[in-house]
């Protein structure tokens, strides 16, 4: 998942200034903003502590929602954004869990300074996984694209913001 503001296309990556100032907080945000979550909402030091491709860039929200009324969140977790766009649990590596039964749902990201993304129709399991990380293919992957195929909303280099995949 790439953050448009913080994409640097001579790098390939993202920016993680917020990290390295100091300023990403080891609490996600949206609790605070009346959001209901289920799992970690916190992560550590150490995790802020990662450099390179793997750092953090920022916290995202992730949200399975119904299949028939797409505005019904079921389950939603914090998560984090790497440099390079992997989205990940609050443990910096593992992908993100969660609980409800394998089924079709939108999937949904919102982060606190951009426009929230949405699947336009419900995918099932065999294309989010029942955990959603890096080590997925690009059909359960939240980050980067990693078919040879680029979709037009591609910004550069074969990657995209998750949704352009699943339009």
């Amino acid at each position: 998942m790439l953050l448009d503001g913080a994409w640097r296309s001579a790098a390939n990556l993202m920016v993680d200034s917020l990290r390295r100032q100091g300023v990403l907080p080891l609490t996600e945000p949206y609790s605070a903003a009346g959001h209901l979550l289920t799992g970690a909402t916190t992560t550590t030091a150490q995790v802020l502590a990662v450099t390179g491709a793997n750092a953090i860039t920022d916290w995202v929200l992730v949200e399975l929602r119904s299949a028939t009324t797409p505005a019904q969140v079921l389950e939603a977790g914090a998560a984090l954004v790497q440099r390079d766009g992997d989205v990940v649990a609050v443990d910096g590596t593992s992908p993100l869990g969660f609980c409800l039964a394998a089924g079709s749902y939108h999937v949904a990201v919102r982060h606190r300074n951009h426009l929230g993304v949405m699947t336009a129709q419900p995918i099932g399991p065999e294309r989010y996984g029942h955990g959603v990380g890096p080590e997925r293919s690009h059909h359960g992957h939240l980050g980067r694209q990693r078919s040879a195929r680029a979709p037009t909303a591609a910004p550069c280099c074969g990657r995209a913001m998750w949704w352009a995949m699943h339009r």
